[in-house]
Parts: structure tokens; C-alpha cells; sequence
């Protein structure tokens, strides 16, 4: 089998496609998920610092 052969049998398989495109946005949303994590992080830690601060004053 030639190379170009190979190249167009290749190019008309599609098999898998759709896990590939649900793996991608899988990836997407992990990505966004730790950046928004990332960023809330120095907030949420305050937050729960003054949350134990005042449940430790009882």
C-alpha cells in the first residue's frame, strides 16, 4: 500500500472521532476547573480562617 493510500484510507476513518471530541472537552473543562480553583483559592482560605476565628471565640 502507497503512502497516498494509506493517507486517503486514513482521512475517510471516523472511527473514534466522537471520544476524541469528548475527551478534548473533558480536558477544556479540567483546565478551567483548576484555573478557577486556582484563583478562588486565596479567597476561600480567608474565608475559612475567619470563619474558625469567630466559632473559636465560643
Amino acid at each position: 500500500m502507497r503512502l497516498l493510500d494509506w493517507l486517503q484510507a486514513l482521512r475517510g476513518d471516523t472511527r473514534g472521532q466522537g471520544m476524541l471530541e469528548y475527551a478534548i472537552i473533558g480536558g477544556i473543562i479540567i483546565v478551567g476547573a483548576v484555573a478557577v480553583l486556582s484563583a478562588l483559592s486565596g479567597n476561600l482560605n480567608r474565608i475559612f480562617t475567619q470563619i474558625s476565628t469567630t466559632l473559636g471565640q465560643y
